[in-house]
């Protein structure tokens, strides 16, 4: 706005920006837009108006303290470092080395108001001895403040009746600035921290630990290391602004403001969010803004309490999405899930919102009520809708052959499970909870479903797990080992809270969908994950040996280092790999190979891709 960038002196009644200026100090504007600058050490104020023309309206260049009570153009100023301009366009300064405090009116005749220009902290009448003034700024009531940084001392000179008073202070402060409840902030170069003095007069740090350095970006103030700030203001929003002198930076302290709620979850459909209620501190404006462009801001921001409205696009990206909303400091998250709302009892929040989308969207449930449609989360999961679950996602549907002589006395073919409960005897995923029975109405626990995902997701394909436990309650000596540590290893389980898997504890249908969904479908894993997405064509008959292209996502094929694992009765040869995510193989079935879904698992080196029952032998 102002400076050529070389130091000196020249360039009045000329565009500002040609102008040179001498290590300017203090900053500040009046209300119609004029920009004032404390050159200090050419020891002359100088305006910018809003034409961009620059002048010297304080101060005639010399070093000194001759010409007060005279036009302002032929007073003497001693480093200028700070300016102030009142309701009424007077123009204040702090002449730092002579120790005074001077007002500059309209008609440019310069007079002292404060300080006698001896090196003093003496108090006592409308002219005490001033130290080293640093700042100065205008409260709401038009007092003017000023900061000593020579004696410690903030200064209030009083707009009713010109009295003078002050508050000792065990600091030592340089600029000020204060926001509309009357805090007044002052940055301590020394002791590398922000300050505020309170109206009742209380002073609390607002910034920095005390250490010098360059620390705390993004996280809370008071833990954050400056390198002498120096100057201090106070925006519309009433966040502080610090000029963190040493490093180079201007930082900035969010002002305190209550947005409810602090996260939204939302489905994938196209939609408006909640109304988000925000309350900034009395005084304060506050604005909204996104950097996500899925999300549209429809209203916010303003002064004082108030509404931010807000829509999202749909979300067809086929994964769950999270932006921000940043208001005033504020970061509120914004995520959008992968599915779209179906079950009444599921909200967008859940951890298995999308899990449980995906088990509807596959036609694996329909929920346990539809009307209204709910899923009953956190209900227990039997073994017998266990059975159900796990036969339509390995089927990819209702439709399959099974032995119609029943294998347990307690699911006869009368039941409404008998199909699915024949169908997992008929692909040995369970042998029953005895030799004759298969107690349908048990409930799962944790472990059983590890045994039963793993052995539903591998088949006969044989696979090997991590020796050292993920867990610490599913020792090595367990007899559900295997199968828990290869869910982990899989990125279908991450247990039930850090370390623990909980193996006893019965399985929520919450949960059933995440291993359901992962462990069976090769859905929404974690991210970079290694995968079998496809497998083209997708079908073989007996006896025939057929090429197919098979794709991954996140793997790494290498020729030479990517064998194909199948279940015993097919042969994986003639393998080519096209890229890190395609490979082509030919696949020979034996003439009296069981038909039905397999899976096929690609192994580069530690690098586990499976599509668990993508190819079907028909």
């Amino acid at each position: 706005m102002a400076g050529s960038g070389s130091p000196g002196y020249s360039g009045d009644n000329g565009p500002a920006l040609a102008a040179s200026l001498n290590y300017p100090q203090g900053v500040t504007t009046d209300n119609n837009g004029n920009l004032y600058i404390a050159d200090t050490s050419n020891n002359v104020i100088r305006k910018v108006t809003p034409g961009g023309i620059i002048s010297t309206i304080a101060g005639n260049g010399v070093a000194g303290y001759n010409g007060y009570n005279g036009p302002g153009t032929s007073v003497e100023l001693n480093q200028p470092v700070a300016v102030a301009v009142d309701n009424s366009g007077n123009v204040f300064l702090a002449d730092t080395y002579k120790q005074s405090r001077a007002e500059n009116d309209s008609r440019r005749y310069i007079t002292t108001i404060a300080g006698t220009g001896i090196f003093s902290c003496n108090y006592g009448n409308l002219l005490p001895d001033i130290g080293y003034p640093s700042g100065i700024v205008f409260d709401e009531t038009g007092n003017l403040l000023v900061s000593d940084d020579g004696c410690g001392t903030i200064w209030k000179i009083t707009a009713a009746a010109g009295a003078i008073g002050k508050t000792d202070l065990n600091a030592v402060p340089q600029a000020l600035a204060i926001d509309p409840s009357g805090n007044l902030y002052f940055p301590e170069s020394m002791a590398n921290i922000v300050q505020a003095l309170a109206p009742s007069g209380a002073v609390t740090t607002v910034a920095g630990n005390g250490t010098r350095g360059f620390a705390g970006d993004n996280g809370p103030a008071l833990n954050a290391e400056f390198y002498s700030p120096y100057g201090v203001a106070v925006d519309s929003t009433c966040s502080v602004l610090i000029a963190d002198t040493f490093n180079n930076r201007i930082r900035k302290v969010a002002s305190p403001l209550t947005v409810t709620p602090t996260g939204v979850f939302l489905d994938a459909s196209g939609q408006f969010g909640p109304p988000l209620s925000v309350t900034p501190a009395p005084g304060c404006a506050w604005t909204s803004a996104t950097s996500a462009p899925w999300i549209d801001i429809t209203s916010g921001g303003g002064s004082g309490p108030g509404t931010l409205n807000f829509s999202v696009q749909a979300n067809t990206t086929g994964a769950p999405r999270t932006g921000a909303l940043t208001i005033g400091g504020q970061s509120v998250s914004v995520t959008q899930r992968e599915t779209s709302k179906v079950f009444t009892d599921v909200t967008p929040s859940a951890y298995y919102f999308d899990f449980a989308g995906v088990m509807y969207a596959a036609k694996i449930t329909d929920g346990c009520s539809t009307n209204p449609p709910q899923y009953c989360p956190d209900s227990p999961t039997t073994r017998a809708q266990m059975a159900v679950f796990l036969i339509t996602a390995i089927e990819r549907g209702n439709s399959f052959t099974y032995t119609s002589t029943p294998y347990f006395t307690d699911a006869p073919a009368s039941g409404p499970y008998f199909k699915f409960i024949q169908k997992l005897k008929d692909l040995g995923i369970t042998g029953g909870c005895s030799a004759t029975t298969f107690c349908p109405d048990d409930p799962i626990t944790r472990a059983q479903m590890a045994v039963f995902v793993i052995v539903s997701r591998y088949g006969k394909v044989p696979y090997t797990y991590p020796a050292t436990p993920y867990f610490t309650d599913v020792p090595a000596n367990s007899p559900y080992f295997p199968f828990v540590q290869k869910m982990a290893q899989a990125g279908i389980t991450a247990g039930c809270a850090p370390q623990l898997f909980c193996p006893a504890n019965p399985l929520t249908r919450g949960q059933m969908s995440v291993f359901i969904v992962t462990g069976l479908l090769n859905e929404l894993l974690p991210p970079g994950m290694p995968a079998m997405v496809s497998v083209v064509p997708g079908s073989a008959a007996p006896g025939q040996s057929i090429t197919v292209t098979l794709t991954g996502q996140n793997t790494h094929f290498a020729q030479g280092a990517t064998p194909i694992s199948t279940p015993p009765g097919i042969t994986a040869s003639n393998m080519t790999v096209v890229n890190a995510t395609a490979l082509t193989v030919e696949l020979s079935v034996d003439a009296n190979f069981v038909t039905g879904p397999v899976s096929l698992v690609a192994l580069t080196g530690t690098e586990e891709a499976v599509l668990p029952n993508g190819f079907t032998v028909q």
